[in-house]
């Protein structure tokens, strides 16, 4: 499982609250969150605040963060939490939205493949 930051668990109260803390901030700022998607409410910019409650949440617990509604449609596929990583940021941003299509399809090629062998393997 992925781990935030140290700053970022103090910052919202890991060892206490587990994601309680930061999902009761982004709920009472009009954010929704269904299957693990954040989404942000039409029109609304996001805070500092916010900002660190979804990397926290992405990081921490595997959360996804579809993005802004304004900024187009809703794309095809989910934007993961991966792009949090300042690691990956920059590569996902540099991206067309169908090279990162490509990109989600092929990572789940190789996870089923990966699964699949695994299965032989085992069998």
């Amino acid at each position: 499982m992925p781990q935030a930051t140290r700053p970022l668990q103090e910052k919202w109260d890991h060892d206490n609250q587990m994601d309680a803390k930061a999902i009761t901030h982004l709920k009472n700022a009009g954010f929704e969150m269904k299957s693990g998607i954040i989404r942000a409410p039409a029109g609304y910019t996001p805070t500092e605040d916010d900002y660190s409650a979804i990397d926290y949440l992405c990081q921490e617990w595997d959360y996804g963060w579809e993005g802004l509604p304004e900024k187009g449609p809703m794309p095809l596929i989910p934007q993961v939490s991966r792009p949090f990583n300042p690691a990956y940021r920059a590569t996902w941003d540099a991206m067309t939205p169908r090279e990162r299509q490509w990109s989600f399809i092929a990572d789940m090629l190789i996870v089923g493949a990966v699964l699949l062998i695994l299965y032989w393997a085992a069998s």
